[in-house]
């Protein structure tokens, strides 16, 4: 049985119970990691954009930039997912999310 809605369900009232717990941001970046898995892309996109907007300082801001990158790609979105992997090579430089998202905007060499 699909158990993702009842985790999504979950992550979401933690985040209303507990909004200033150093967790929140974590619980969001699960709910988007849901949404993703359950290829939800659209819900993912915002639950990424909320990690990133509302957890800016949160470790788990650079990895929600980079998955809502990936989204992108799978909506075969390639502008807006170049566009948020470069925002996340220049706010968070030297993160292994960074890291990543730079290697996604070099050009495969063949």
């Amino acid at each position: 049985a699909n158990r993702l809605p009842l985790a999504i369900e979950g992550f979401t009232q933690y985040g209303k119970d507990y909004p200033n717990s150093p967790n929140a941001g974590e619980a969001q970046w699960w709910i988007g990691m849901a949404y993703f898995n359950d290829k939800k892309w659209k819900e993912a996109i915002d639950a990424f954009d909320k990690v990133i907007r509302n957890y800016k300082g949160h470790e788990k801001a650079p990895d929600a930039m980079y998955q809502q990158g990936l989204t992108y790609q799978q909506m075969g979105q390639r502008p807006a997912a170049t566009k948020i992997f470069q925002q996340l090579v220049k706010e968070y430089p030297g993160s292994t999310s960074a890291i990543l998202a730079q290697q996604k905007l070099v050009p495969a060499s063949r």
